[in-house]
Formats: C-alpha cells, sequence, structure tokens
C-alpha cells in the first residue's frame, strides 16, 4: 500500500495482514495479523518506514489495534481471537537501557480476558475529550484514558486507566459503562466506534454479524438488525444484573428514521468508523457490510440520514471489508477488492462524490 506521500511500505507478515493503524504523527505505524503477531515501523530521515519491532503478542489471530492519544503515553492496544484485549508499551517506557538494545519488543503491562465462548473483535480508544465535557478534569492536565472493546459474545465494555499511562497501570471496568451484558448471543458483535464530534452526546456504534432470525409461524427469515446506536447519559445508581451501585450510562437509541436505511445493510457489519469532524454539524458514521452505507446523525435529535453516494458506472461496493477516513473527515477510503475513495462535497454535505481511479 501506499502512504500520503506516495512511499511504499514494506510489509514482512508471514500471514493475511488483518489492521494497519498509523499514530497520531504519521512517523510510526502498526501492524496485526493473521500469524499473532504485532508489528511496529518507524519513519527514518529519508521517509521510508523501516521495522524496528515484532513480536508474537497472542496467541491467535489479532483482529484490530488501536493507538491512544499521544497526551496518554505511547499506548497500543490489540485485540485477539484468543478472547484477550492487550496494552503495549515500547521498551524503552520500561525496560533498562541495556535490556533495551537486546529486545525490540514491546511490553504487555496489562490485558483482560472474556468470557470463554467470546472473540475480542475490534478495541478503540475514545476521542481524548470525553469525560472532560462531563465534569472531570480537563484530559491536558493528566485525567483518565478510556478504551473500549467488544466480544462475539455479544458484550462491549469501557475499561479506563490513570494517565499517563506507564509499566504500573492497569485498566479497570467500568462496570457503570457496560454497553452491552446480556450474552445476547444473537447479537454478536464485531465492530465498535467512539463518535468524533465535540458533543456532551457522545456516541457509541456498535455493529454485528447478519441477525437474520427464522420465524416459528412462517418459517421465513428476518433480519432483526446488526447496528446499534449509544448515547452517554449520567443516570442515578440503579440496579444492574442484581448488583446494587451500577449506573446504566449508556442508553440504546430507537428512532424511527433508523427502519428507513438500516434495511439497506446487507450481509455482516465488517467495520464501523465515525468520521474526524471540525465544527460539523452532525455525527458522520461509514458502515463496511456486503455494501457500503455512510450516515449523519443529527447532534441533538439523533435522526439519522443516509448519505448520498456517487458510484460511476463499472465500479461495485460488494464485500466491503475495511474503511478509513482522513484527518479532516472528508475523505473516505474504501477497501473490497479494490481500494477506491469518495470526498465529501461543500456544495452537499450528504453526498460523497468518487475522486480518482481505483487502486
Amino acid at each position: 500500500m501506499r502512504n500520503d506521500s506516495g512511499l511504499k511500505l514494506r510489509e514482512t507478515a508471514d500471514d493475511l495482514i488483518l489492521d494497519i493503524q498509523f499514530d497520531h504523527f504519521g512517523t510510526s505505524y502498526a501492524t496485526s495479523s493473521a500469524d499473532h503477531k504485532l508489528r511496529i515501523y518507524k519513519k527514518d530521515q529519508n521517509g521510508q518506514y523501516v521495522f524496528t519491532a515484532g513480536w508474537m503478542a497472542h496467541s491467535a489471530a489479532i483482529w484490530h489495534i488501536d493507538w491512544a492519544h499521544p497526551r496518554h503515553g505511547t499506548v497500543l492496544a490489540s485485540c485477539s481471537f484468543d478472547k484477550q484485549v492487550k496494552f503495549w508499551l515500547p521498551p524503552a517506557m520500561i525496560r533498562s537501557a541495556s535490556e533495551v538494545k537486546k529486545s525490540t519488543e514491546w511490553v504487555c503491562f496489562d490485558s483482560h480476558g472474556v468470557d470463554k465462548r467470546g472473540s475480542v473483535t475490534d478495541v478503540r480508544f475514545s476521542p481524548e475529550w470525553f469525560m472532560a465535557d462531563h465534569g472531570e478534569p480537563n484530559p491536558k492536565s493528566g485525567s483518565k484514558v478510556y478504551v473500549s472493546c467488544c466480544t462475539s459474545d455479544g458484550q462491549a465494555k469501557v475499561y479506563y486507566a490513570e494517565s499517563p499511562v506507564n509499566k504500573r497501570t492497569h485498566f479497570k471496568e467500568l462496570r457503570p459503562y457496560i454497553i452491552i451484558n446480556s450474552n445476547n448471543s444473537s447479537f454478536r458483535c464485531t465492530s465498535l466506534d467512539w463518535s468524533r464530534l465535540r458533543r456532551k452526546s457522545q456516541l457509541i456504534a456498535i455493529g454485528a454479524e447478519s441477525n437474520e432470525v427464522k420465524s416459528v409461524q412462517s418459517g421465513s427469515a428476518q433480519d432483526q438488525g446488526n447496528f446499534r446506536l449509544y448515547k452517554y447519559s449520567e443516570k442515578s445508581p440503579t440496579e444492574i444484573d442484581g448488583q446494587e451501585g451500577e449506573r446504566a450510562c449508556w442508553d440504546l437509541l430507537e428512532d424511527s428514521s433508523y427502519a428507513s436505511w438500516m434495511d439497506k445493510i446487507e450481509g455482516t457489519i465488517n467495520l464501523i468508523r465515525f468520521a474526524n469532524i471540525f465544527g460539523g454539524n452532525g455525527h458522520t458514521c461509514a458502515i463496511a457490510a456486503n455494501n457500503l452505507a455512510i450516515i449523519s446523525i443529527h447532534p441533538d435529535t439523533f435522526e439519522v440520514t443516509p448519505m448520498q453516494i456517487v458510484v460511476p458506472d463499472g465500479v461495485a461496493l460488494e464485500k466491503t471489508w475495511r474503511l478509513a477516513w482522513d484527518k479532516s473527515g472528508r475523505v473516505c477510503t474504501v477497501h473490497n477488492e479494490r481500494t477506491l475513495q469518495w470526498t465529501r462535497t461543500y456544495s452537499n454535505e450528504d453526498m460523497l462524490c468518487w475522486i480518482g481511479k481505483p487502486i
């Protein structure tokens, strides 16, 4: 693949690459693959990305990775089919100078397992301002780092740790912030993401496998929906799962406008990603499934409006596997069998126009 400068990124994985993520500054990128390994590449003085570290990070395929905001430190999170989410620091932050020279492996300073039936399918750090808008200290002064993950057995949780992160940091589960805790096997989570529009109405979107349930009476398959949208709320303590003192801090949004576009999502959702919106007038979310769907969510009413995607003749959007937004939140890059790009138009914010040729 190529980066913005047109430089070729060389990869040495022994198996299928499942995810690639650049850090906040674009000076490093990490890859995860089906060979159970994580690899780190850094840009040298010549502008070339060179391999600097690689290690066996999990005992199964690593689905996704994500970098924390740099104000929390150089922290990488990974999730795997081995039912683990792990957090990594570079060796220079933990080991002595002599030990760093002997090993390039990053150090796992914390990990969390999930139910034996579930695989951790996605992991995402929150926007750096999350909770700063809800009464906690500004993240610039330290505060906390938040990270969410979802599992194939229908759970999504949020963890937190003190910031900045170091080798003694331990991520704790914020049980008041559990999004799904029903062990609902009919909603098998595949992806999740935090909204990037800075509003008090912080959203988390969760996608799942195709959720067709056979009707007992008719015998026909009915799609029960495989996309959910949750809004952060601050409620008084209540009882959850028979345990007192916990709070239901995420509300499932159910709007009449959902039905009109959810039927258009075909098959399993492979990836969900919100766009970075600076001064925008709504949340923008891209959904990769058997087709591509991009929606705009009103920040106050949460009404959903499907965005029009202009597709030229001869270009198919079947089986979309991966997608990513640029830093401005205007260009969406999609990968199925080819790499395709769309850009948001200035004349019509609800339309994405085709740019360039397939890569």
